[in-house]
């Protein structure tokens, strides 16, 4: 137990550092505008104290390698400067958006279920194989125990809605700048302009819609534990399974439902990548699409463990 804990705390300190790096290159182009303004400003301050020319020779090399001097009238310049305003911080809310869908952290988000799965059923594998439930059944009952058990398990869906609300504090605490309203008029927003027609709505299935594929995710890595008497293939047991379900369910909503039946726009949701971008979606239409993988894999669970004879011969010693 004290290896899995330790696994454990490295996997969250791990996280930690890449959502790090992803905040840092979520606010770096930002914090490189504003040097870039201050640099003009100061290059304007100069010239209005008499401390440079008004124009001014500046040499570049072009495409083709050669040396081009052109001269720029700095009183032009000056003076389209100080029509320029000062680049605007992201706000907080695009700012998380953009730091768990638009970074490093994107690429990283590929692998969180089957990470979250590794973890969850650990200790639910150690008691099935090692037979030690049929003590704790005979102590507290079937029933008890699997209840308890799962319970445990279901905890770690709670591990991305977490890391998106530490994320947004982070943000927020960089940012200062809750006005996103003001992003989306500016162009610079990375949430559609769809979903800013109720953004509490928004935010709060943002945050729910995490919990729910996580508990999907848990959920077959529950499914696959009962027979698989190895850890490793019970884990990618399950993350293969949801792996199978994303193609075939894209392959099914993009191509067979619009063709056969004209539904449209169900293919959207079942893209793996959906509950960091929320692109063309609703968000009634992802709240449904949670509660439906996370209610049929919980009923699943249901029927493979609530016979205890089931269990207890599967996993046989």
């Amino acid at each position: 137990m004290k290896k899995y804990n330790f696994l454990f705390f490295g996997f969250i300190i791990f996280l930690m550092i890449i959502l790090a790096f992803a905040i840092k290159d979520t606010f770096s182009p930002y914090y490189s505008q504003v040097k870039l303004y201050e640099e003009k400003i100061n290059k304007c301050q100069k010239y209005y104290d008499g401390k440079l020319d008004r124009y001014e020779k500046k040499c570049i090399n072009d495409s083709s390698g050669t040396l081009k001097c052109i001269e720029i009238d700095l009183a032009e310049y000056c003076k389209n400067i100080e029509q320029e305003e000062m680049p605007q911080i992201l706000d907080a809310f695009n700012a998380t958006v953009y730091t768990l869908n638009g970074t490093i952290f994107s690429q990283f988000s590929f692998f969180l279920p089957l990470l979250i799965i590794c973890f969850s059923v650990i200790e639910l594998y150690r008691d099935l194989k090692s037979g030690f439930f049929r003590n704790k059944i005979l102590i507290i009952g079937y029933k008890n125990y699997i209840c308890k058990i799962i319970r445990k398990v279901w905890r770690f869906a709670l591990i991305l809605p977490v890391l998106a609300i530490v994320t947004f504090i982070i943000c927020s605490i960089i940012s200062e700048n809750f006005d996103y309203q003001q992003t989306l008029l500016l162009g610079q927003n990375y949430i559609e302009s769809s979903l800013y027609e109720n953004f509490p709505l928004f935010c709060f299935t943002y945050i729910f819609v995490f919990f729910l594929h996580s508990l999907f995710w848990i959920n077959l890595g529950i499914i696959c534990t009962k027979k698989n008497r190895n850890y490793a293939s019970g884990v990618l047991c399950a993350f293969l399974l949801y792996i199978g379900y994303c193609i075939i369910s894209e392959i099914f909503g993009v191509y067979i439902l619009p063709e056969f039946l004209g539904i449209k726009g169900y293919g959207t949701y079942t893209y793996m990548g959906i509950i960091w971008s929320y692109e063309n979606v609703t968000c009634f239409g992802m709240l449904i699409y949670g509660f439906v993988l996370a209610a049929i894999s919980t009923i699943i669970v249901y029927i493979k463990y609530h016979k205890q004879e089931d269990v207890v011969i599967a996993n046989e010693v």
